[in-house]
């Protein structure tokens, strides 16, 4: 990992950022966190979606939830961060990262053309998109926390959903 994506260390704290909603409604931002051992579920974060910003879409989701997440200074920050998207996200959070002054390496990592298993595209900024062998243990690695922050992220939006349909059901 340490090679494929330039990374100064190895990363001992992996956090990977992925947003849940529908047309924008109950909208969450999830972050699972990852180190040496497997997932830190104590790390796992919530974030209710306030639409603090006009937009109502995926990028100004994942600038509120990048915003609220580094704006506390503490050193339970991590060493790498995947955030679930492509060049828009991407832009997005250089911008915002530029803007807190935060200088953690990302990558955005999204679903390929057939939106198939193990052709995601990795993107950073200043280089070229890519994707990894299909097979690679990296890869596989990859999807598994992409797909835990899915998981989290949909099971919060779900949660949300539900209790908002009852509230409004009475």
């Amino acid at each position: 990992m340490k090679k494929i994506f330039s990374l100064p260390k190895i990363p001992q704290k992996i956090e990977v950022y992925d947003n849940s909603h529908i047309s924008g409604s109950n909208a969450v931002g999830a972050m699972i966190a990852a180190g040496l051992e497997g997932f830190i579920k104590s790390g796992y974060r919530k974030f209710n979606i306030r639409f603090e910003h006009k937009n109502r879409d995926d990028t100004a989701m994942l600038y509120e939830v990048l915003k609220r997440r580094f704006s506390k200074q503490h050193d339970g920050r991590p060493d790498f961060v995947i955030i679930d998207g492509g060049l828009t996200q991407l832009k997005a959070a250089q911008e915002i990262f530029d803007e807190m002054k935060i200088k953690i390496p990302f990558v955005c990592m999204s679903k390929g053309k057939n939106r198939n298993a193990g052709e995601e595209n990795f993107h950073m900024i200043g280089k070229q998109s890519f994707t990894l062998p299909k097979h690679s243990p990296i890869m596989h690695y990859l999807q598994r926390l992409r797909d835990e922050s899915h998981r989290f992220a949909i099971m919060t939006h779900r949660k949300k959903r539900g209790k908002f349909l009852f509230l409004t059901s009475q």
